[in-house]
């Protein structure tokens, strides 16, 4: 009996399609469809619904081959009865549905990092941790200890690393229905090192990190905002495949996308990578990058263009250009003017510094930021108080060592405003 991949091949073929015209028909990257052809990945439930669509197959027909009678079950092995069933599991238990004001779906990780600066990784010496780590896990817990309804999709090892930071997800409020455990690898890890100048070096060990799957679209419920990580999607295919899944489904019953698209300019050289990253900016109606980051995604040597290119998308309101220490600058979407002939430029700036304080560790700090200022937008603030809290939150973060370990609550929070 024929596999699941040399079934896609095949029909993929005999519908006359190539690799990418697939790929464009089922809204995935061509290097996904890629490795289903070469047997590197199976699709899941809402994946192989979607390749079936695309072919004129039933999903039983591209999974198990159209030679077989499947109204006669008998004929199947145990195994393939077994592998059907695992394709049509949902991740939730039956009866269930994700709800969240705020959903991420993402990374999640330990740290382990350096105890003192300027100790090379190649040197012998001493390291702290493990601390709870994963970009959109920091934002998440973040969110969550600020009062904001959050739930978080990943994946850890069945280890104690991924008890640890998933109990600690818990303890903070996070919804951690769908966090995975994969008893075939090991909880993401990441080493840190520092430098005195405030720079740092990573080597990070994914594991079970980009193994996170989502659940499947009728599973998902009201939703008000998710939130993506360009991190998240350079983790790994099956994740980033997974985030732009969840966010097509999220955004037909009107979920608004967040992204901050944290992420080297190394980690963008590949033409799949960039077409998932220009997928979720045509999407975002909140952006959050930081001013290199702005810089190399519009492709402009000025931020003032850089910022008027990305407001020419209808979906974006809101870019909040964080500046590190230095603060940030928030830009609104005017609204239309009465008089069309009135004169009227597209943005407002506000500019909001930071918080002054003694910087511990500013790892973490940016993901606290967008954490924090989501929360507000969901609480009712205006874009200019969540940026304060963002910037509050960001600051409290640094104040601590790890990058989850700032003393985060609403009334923390509130001191600072009142500063």
């Amino acid at each position: 009996m024929p596999s699941l991949s040399e079934n896609l091949r095949l029909l993929r073929k005999g519908a006359g399609l190539t690799q990418k015209q697939l790929a464009s028909r089922c809204r995935m990257a061509t290097i996904t469809i890629r490795q289903y052809e070469s047997g590197k990945r199976e699709p899941r439930s809402p994946q192989l619904a979607r390749l079936a669509d695309a072919l004129g197959v039933s999903a039983a027909e591209l999974l198990l081959g159209t030679d077989v009678d499947y109204a006669d079950h008998g004929r199947l092995s145990h195994d393939r009865k077994e592998r059907l069933d695992a394709y049509q599991r949902a991740l939730l238990p039956k009866g269930e549905r994700l709800s969240a004001d705020l959903l991420i779906m993402g990374e999640i990780l330990v740290e382990i990092m350096r105890e003192k600066e300027d100790v090379p990784f190649a040197q012998p010496g001493v390291f702290q941790g493990p601390y709870p780590s994963g970009a959109p896990a920091i934002c998440a817990s973040a969110a969550a200890r600020l009062g904001c309804g959050t739930a978080l999709i990943g994946c850890v090892g069945a280890d104690d690393f991924g008890q640890f930071v998933t109990e600690r997800l818990q303890a903070d409020g996070v919804d951690c229905r769908c966090i995975q455990q994969d008893g075939g690898a090991s909880t993401g890890c990441a080493f840190v090192t520092y430098s005195h100048d405030g720079s740092r070096k990573f080597i990070f060990h994914m594991g079970a990190a980009a193994h996170a799957a989502a659940p499947a679209s009728e599973q998902l419920g009201p939703v008000r905002f998710m939130h993506i990580m360009g991190c998240s999607l350079t983790a790994g295919e099956q994740l980033a495949q997974g985030i732009l899944d969840t966010m097509h489904a999220l955004l037909r019953s009107g979920t608004k996308i967040s992204f901050d698209p944290n992420i080297r300019k190394e980690l963008l050289d590949s033409d799949d990578t960039q077409e998932i990253f220009r997928d979720v900016l045509a999407h975002a109606s909140i952006l959050l990058p930081g001013r290199e980051e702005l810089l190399f995604l519009t492709g402009k040597e000025d931020i003032e263009t850089a910022v008027q290119q990305c407001f020419e998308n209808p979906a974006l309101e809101v870019l909040v250009l964080k500046d590190g220490a230095r603060g940030c600058s928030l830009y609104t979407r005017n609204p239309a003017p009465e008089n069309p002939d009135a004169a009227s430029s597209a943005v407002t700036e506000t500019f909001i510094r930071a918080y002054p304080v003694t910087q511990v560790d500013p790892t973490g700090a940016g993901d606290c930021f967008d954490g924090a200022f989501l929360a507000g937008l969901i609480q009712g603030k205006t874009p200019e108080e969540a940026a304060r809290m963002g910037s509050a939150a960001g600051a409290l973060n640094a104040m601590a060592f790890g990058p989850m370990e700032g003393d985060l609550s609403a009334k923390k929070i509130d001191r600072f405003l009142a500063r």
